[in-house]
Formats: C-alpha cells, structure tokens, sequence
C-alpha cells in the first residue's frame, strides 16, 4: 500500500519551528508586559496620585495591558493556526482589538506629544487641563474604534488553493478583508494605512521642536547656574576681607544671598525634573516610532501586492516577516521599564516598596 503524502501538512510543518519560536517569545513578553503595566497601574493610581504631569501614563498602562493581551492572542493564533485557521469568528473579533488597541496606543501618545509640545514650546499659551485630557482620550477611543469597527463585518478567514512543491494545497488564512479586492476595501485599507503613517509622522514632527527647546534651556540653565557660583564665590571672598564693623551687614547680605540660591536651586530641580519627564516621554514616543514603522510597512506591502503569497518565502524571509512585522509588540511592553529609568517619583516608591516588604 502506497502512503499519500499530506503536502498540507508538509506547508505547516515546514515553517512550524519559526512559528512556535516567535510563540515563545510572545508569551514571555506577554507575561513581563501584563506584571510591568499593572504595576505601573497600582503605584501611578493609587501611590503617585498625580493629575498634572503623569496624567496619561495610567491611562497609557491601562491601553498597553489591553493591547499586550489582545496582540498576543491574536499572534499565538495566527501562529500557531497559519495555514488552517480554525474559526472565522475568532479571526474577526482578534483582528478587530489588534487594529484599535495598538491604534488607540498611538492615538494616545499623539496627545501626549501635543500636551508636552504646549508645555515646553508655548510655556505662555493655553494648556491642557484636566478636562481636555479627558476629552482628547475619550476622542482617541472613538476614532480607533471608528475606523476598527468595519474589521468585524470586512475580515475573516480565506480558503484558497495553492501551489506547494508541485502540489495543489488548501489553505485557509485570516486575513483583515476575507472577499475578493473591491474598490471599497482598496480605499477603506489605504486610509487604515494614511491613518497610521500620518499618526507616526505628526508625532515625530510635534516632538521634534520640544527636544530642540529642552536643549536650548537645559544648556542656558547649566550657563546660569554657573554663573550664579561665581558670584556667590565672589561675594563670600569679599566678605571675608571687610572691618569687624560690618559683620553683621555682611552676614545678612550672605544670607540673603543664600536663600536666593536655594530658592534657584529648588526651581531648577523642578524645571529639571519637568524636563526628565518631557525626556522620558520622548523616548517612549521614539520606541513606538521604531516599533510601529516595520509593521505598517510590511502591511502595506502585503496588501499593496497582489500576487503576494507566503508560500513563496524562504525560511529567512519568513523569519524576517515573522518577527519584523510583529515588532509592534514591544512598544507594549517596554513603557514600564522606561518609567522605572526616567520618573524619579516611580523609581522612588518602587524601592520604597520593596524595602518596606523586606
């Protein structure tokens, strides 16, 4: 008796190890992602309790853990499912949470960049007060969901035959629009992608002016601190060589001088750390850039072309698509470690924390 070879089963063993490795990592980074952004929850919320400049990093934390679970189930899905995906259902409801929770994540940090652009650039103009930050959340929420909710009713999984290794092989795949190519789903999908492009570029363009203002007025603050100690030196010196008769005058002027430079001293603490925070939110931005653009990319090119098949790739192809196009899902999980080097505050009640449990 002759054995017949599944060549369906030979497509998905081929590329199974790649799948299963890029698993692992998913759900380790899933587990570090959930522990880092619940902390952040419990200390911003209910140890910090600060409403100015730490407004949005709870509300950020809460959109990263719904993005860390969302991401990762749809992930181990596709991975796990590539090529024989088990329900249309589940295809739909995943798709959908993985476009408006990473879509809200970058809608988030779009506010964050304009709040700290008024900060820093316009100190003089209007700024953000606690009802506007609750309003421009509640506006991201909306348009993500605005422009996610056609996913349910648009995706799917796709049945289709294909040629592997002379073979015809079924395949089914989940796929953000399950019909054929229309000229609905061409326009809805380039404005997914203008959406997410434009959304990348502004927040690079807005914080790019706010990085150049901090250095202009750290180095002026670091000039006129310099400055100050000089003359402080100066009049201490000259102090020191005045009659016995103006001692008294001396030591007032001394002291005056003193409370002077510490009242300078503790602004320039506060302006230091307004900056830090301003930094750190710089780098978070940065990190979702560098997260996002690889992913936005290959999207655009899966669905640009139309022949394109990942049947063709080579193993180093499908590693580097694999990996490559869920990159994004570090921009979920870093936040929190970002935090922990830059707020002083955060990095303060965490050890406060962990010296009290010991």
């Amino acid at each position: 008796m002759v054995n017949k070879t599944d060549y369906g089963e030979v497509l998905r063993d081929r590329d199974a190890g790649i799948y299963l490795s890029n698993t692992v990592l998913i759900v380790i980074g899933t587990v570090i992602g959930i522990f880092g952004n619940l902390t952040v929850i419990y200390f911003y919320l209910v140890r910090i309790k600060e409403r100015g400049e730490r407004y949005f990093i709870p509300l950020l934390a809460i959109v990263d853990l719904c993005a860390c679970l969302a991401s990762s189930l749809f992930i181990v899905m596709h991975n796990t499912f590539f090529y024989n995906y088990p329900s249309d259902i589940v295809c739909r409801i995943l798709t959908f949470l993985q476009v408006f929770v990473t879509g809200l994540s970058g809608h988030m940090l779009l506010v964050i960049c304009f709040q700290r652009y008024l900060l820093v650039c316009k100190p003089y103009g209007p700024k953000m007060t606690v009802f506007w930050k609750k309003m421009s959340f509640a506006l991201a929420c909306v348009f993500s969901f605005a422009y996610s909710i056609p996913l349910l009713g648009m995706s799917g999984t796709k049945t289709t035959d294909k040629i592997f290794l002379n073979h015809t092989v079924a395949t089914t795949l989940c796929k953000f629009y399950a019909e054929d190519s229309s000229t609905n789903s061409l326009v809805y999908f380039g404005l997914l992608g203008l959406v997410m492009v434009a959304n990348i570029t502004i927040t690079a363009a807005l914080y790019i002016p706010v990085i150049s203002k901090i250095q202009v007025v750290l180095s002026g603050k670091i000039a006129k601190g310099n400055r100050n100690r000089k003359i402080s030196s100066k009049t201490d010196a000259g102090a020191n060589d005045t009659s016995f008769n103006n001692t008294t005058k001396t030591e007032e002027t001394m002291a005056a001088n003193h409370e002077i430079q510490r009242e300078s001293i503790s602004k320039t603490r506060n302006d230091f750390a307004k900056r830090r925070i301003t930094i750190m939110f710089f780098v978070i931005i940065l990190a979702y850039i560098l997260s996002y653009l690889p992913s936005v990319v290959l999207l655009i090119i899966a669905y640009a072309i139309t022949d394109f098949d990942y049947i063709t790739f080579t193993e180093g192809e499908t590693i580097a698509w694999t990996y490559l196009s869920r990159i994004v899902f570090l921009n979920h999980i870093v936040n929190p470690f970002i935090y922990s080097y830059f707020d002083v505050k955060f990095r303060a009640e965490l050890k406060t924390c962990f010296m009290c449990k010991r």
